[in-house]
């Protein structure tokens, strides 16, 4: 018997095949046809729903744009916040099919790529009708890079341990910068670049959570933190944690919209009340809205993962305030919300 089930050229011979073998694999390729055509059954039925939901947004940012007052565009932005949430989560549901997802991705970047814009014009308008702002980035939201930096930390800290009880230990080191210290760099629209570098604290904090769990942060180095400013105009602010990082292959995963690593919905404990969360929260979406606020501030975010170590991001700023333009930033995506592509770029550890 041993004999007649020897392997031909590295393969058994089918005589050899049991008939419960040839059952299993039977059932299993009918599993997995099952699967194709409830996947493409499902491509079919949200494919209508892309091209209507980027209209939708379209259609209520040119409302917004051709608004005849302050009040007038002001009342428009609510509307195109609130659209902008509720089409996301269709637009989840269509990135959950692979030949959909890089269209709804696209439709969700543009829209918040308007958003961001949307926010910064009805801000400057406000305060133009109220004599307030002597130019586009007021004192008020230009803050020195190192305050910006540690009342980030303070506050990303006090998420995670609102989150699960406890928050590893961020080291904050300043490096010598390349400029006087007279000069030392204030970060314009310093709201958007806070929320960028906190969605990268929030990650890291919680790579480290979830690899050891909140009562064993201490087994683990702390994450570090380094900050710079350079003559050139840039701020460069880097975060290296040790959670574990991710595969090389799954790099380019790590820039999808809706690829979330957290459950969608958390029963309240005693120390998740849910009062301090996200309207994006479990989406998938901190990482790409991050990089739309670092690069319409004309700068981006670089990820680096290392497997089984951790992930160096860097997220870097220009601070001279001559590279890019809120109001043409805006003005581009005048008349499309399909036009704008919005990369999250990958490089070496900086």
């Amino acid at each position: 018997r041993s004999s007649s089930r020897m392997a031909v050229g590295g393969r058994m011979p089918v005589a050899a095949l049991r008939t419960t073998d040839v059952k299993r694999v039977l059932s299993s390729l009918q599993r997995r046809a099952a699967c194709r055509r409830e996947a493409m059954e499902g491509c079919v039925r949200v494919q209508p729903l892309l091209e209507p939901a980027a209209h939708r947004l379209d259609a209520m940012y040119e409302r917004f744009v051709m608004g005849s007052s302050v009040d007038a565009a002001a009342a428009s932005l609510q509307e195109l916040e609130k659209e902008t949430h509720a089409v996301a989560e269709t637009l989840r549901s269509l990135a959950e099919y692979e030949r959909r997802a890089d269209g709804a991705q696209r439709v969700m970047r543009d829209a918040n790529s308007l958003l961001i814009g949307a926010r910064v014009l009805v801000a400057r308008a406000e305060e133009l009708s109220a004599g307030q702002a002597a130019s586009f980035v007021d004192e008020g939201e230009s803050v020195p890079l190192s305050e910006l930096v540690q009342g980030t930390v303070d506050d990303a800290r006090a998420f995670c341990r609102e989150k699960f009880g406890d928050a590893p230990e961020i080291e904050v080191q300043a490096d010598e910068a390349d400029v006087p210290a007279s000069a030392a760099a204030h970060v314009p629209l310093a709201h958007y670049a806070r929320f960028a570098l906190f969605e990268i604290l929030k990650n890291a904090m919680g790579a480290h959570v979830h690899a050891l769990g909140a009562d064993r942060l201490d087994e683990r180095a702390p994450i570090r933190l380094r900050h710079r400013t350079s003559a050139s105009g840039w701020a460069h602010v880097g975060v290296y944690d040790h959670g574990g990082g991710w595969k090389h292959a799954a790099a380019a995963q790590q820039a999808a919209l809706f690829l979330s690593s957290t459950r969608s919905s958390r029963e309240p404990n005693y120390t998740y009340s849910r009062d301090f969360g996200e309207p994006f929260e479990s989406m998938g979406m901190g990482l790409p809205l991050a990089a739309l606020h670092a690069r319409y501030l004309g700068g981006g975010i670089h990820l680096c993962g290392r497997e089984d170590v951790g992930v160096d991001a860097i997220l870097n700023l220009d601070v001279s305030g001559g590279r890019s333009d809120p109001e043409d930033f805006v003005a581009a995506h005048t008349h499309s919300l399909l036009a704008a592509r919005v990369p999250i770029s990958f490089g070496q550890r900086r």
